[in-house]
This record gives C-alpha cells, sequence and structure tokens, in this order.
C-alpha cells in the first residue's frame, strides 16, 4: 500500500513539473510576443482562413490522371504534398510536365469542388477584430495569387487584406521565407512586427526564417492555438 501510495505521488509530482514547465514556455512566449511592436498579422490561407484540404487532394488526383499518372493515397498526399507548391508537385509527382500546365488544371479543376472549400467559422469574426485594433494584416499562400484571390472575394473576406502574396509572385515558396518578406515589404514593416499564423510545418519554418513571431495552429510555432479566436488574446 505505501508503495502504491508512493508511486502515486510521484506521478502526481511529475505531471505538476511538467505541466508547470509547459506553462512557463507558453508564458515566456508570451513575454517574447510582448516585448515586440506587433503591426501586422499575416495568414497561411489553406488550413488557417479556410479548410480546402478534400478539394485540393481531389484537385491533385485529377490533375495526376490527366497526365495519365496513377492517384496516390490521402496519407501520402498529407505527408508530402499538402501545403506545399506547384513548383514542388511538379518536381516530384508531374516530372517533365510544365508547371505553367500543372497550374492551369489546378486552378480550372479548383473551381469544380469549390463548394468543397470552408471557411473557417471565426474568420470574419478575428479578421475584424484584427481590423479594429488599427493593425495591417496580409495573407501569404503557395496558391498563385489569381485564385488565392477568388477563394478571398468568394467567402467575402477579401477587403479585409492590405497584402496577398501568391507562391507564384516569388522565387521560392514556403518553407522559404520569400513571400512572408515580400508582404513585409509592401506593408512597409519589418518581420519583427508581423504575428505569423499557419498550420504546417512549411509555414512555420518560412515565418521563423523571415523573422516573424510564429502562431501555430493546431501545430508547434513560437505560441500554439486551435482555434482562430484565441489570437484575441495576443494582440
Amino acid at each position: 500500500m505505501n508503495s502504491l501510495l508512493l508511486l502515486i505521488i510521484s506521478l502526481t509530482s511529475i505531471l505538476v513539473i511538467y505541466w508547470a514547465l509547459i506553462g512557463q514556455w507558453k508564458h515566456n512566449a508570451m513575454l517574447r510576443q510582448s516585448d515586440r511592436k506587433i503591426k501586422a498579422v499575416l495568414f497561411d490561407l489553406d488550413g488557417v482562413l479556410i479548410d480546402s484540404h478534400d478539394a485540393w487532394f481531389k484537385v491533385f488526383n485529377c490533375t495526376r490522371e490527366k497526365f495519365k499518372l496513377p492517384k496516390i493515397t490521402k496519407e501520402e498526399f498529407d505527408k508530402n504534398c499538402w501545403g506545399g507548391s506547384i513548383e514542388k508537385d511538379a518536381k516530384e509527382y508531374f516530372k517533365n510536365i510544365k508547371i505553367d500546365k500543372i497550374a492551369k488544371i489546378y486552378y480550372t479543376k479548383l473551381s469544380s469542388f469549390k463548394k468543397e472549400i470552408k471557411i473557417n467559422p471565426y474568420a470574419h469574426y478575428i479578421l475584424k477584430n484584427i481590423r479594429d485594433k488599427k493593425l495591417k494584416t496580409g495573407v501569404v499562400t503557395n496558391n498563385h495569387k489569381k485564385p488565392a484571390l477568388k477563394i478571398l472575394g468568394y467567402y467575402g473576406i477579401k477587403d479585409f487584406f492590405d497584402v496577398v502574396i501568391g507562391g507564384n509572385e516569388v522565387e521560392n515558396g514556403k518553407p522559404a521565407p520569400d513571400a512572408i518578406l515580400k508582404a513585409c515589404e509592401k506593408l512597409k514593416i519589418s518581420p519583427e512586427e508581423a504575428l505569423f499564423i499557419g498550420d504546417t510545418k512549411n509555414d512555420i519554418n518560412a515565418g521563423r526564417s523571415a523573422g516573424c513571431f510564429t502562431l501555430g495552429y493546431k501545430i508547434d510555432g513560437d505560441l500554439k492555438i486551435d482555434n482562430i479566436k484565441d489570437m484575441t488574446k495576443l494582440l
């Protein structure tokens, strides 16, 4: 009985220490953020403001079929393609096919699956909150700019953004920092004055490489949140 009690006490102590350390880490991250003068919030598009995962999975395999290539599984798509760029897709899954041909099919097919793209239910809420705080806003996506603008317009949130940077506007897409740096340049702020939120490792790596404070949406960043409405606590 004494051994069991000792084991319970030991496990409880370990859990208390663990949660204390996690709490301290979050506190320190908050302090790092508060030390900065945040002037802009930059968003990844897919997976944060909208959920187009299922649509893009179908688009990807439709494009593969168009070139008489076999479909891939959702598991492989999630592991190797989701959150990437057309350039990366072309290199790994559409060899010897020109990028502009792939892009044309991508964005033609995307319109066919538009109804499967869902907007984050808190997108309007958080964007209005950010605008009320007089902060600048931007979208940084690996998607080409034209379809990104169409999606933003379709859901009535395009006018919330001061800048939208597509993957076709920079030499290297995320995880390279090029698009984020370009957004900051257009907003006339330094990357250290921007908070960047994304939902993939590519997003977080791009934000960190650029020098932004990174907010992970359901993924680890400088801070992690599970609901974008929780951003109001940081701004």
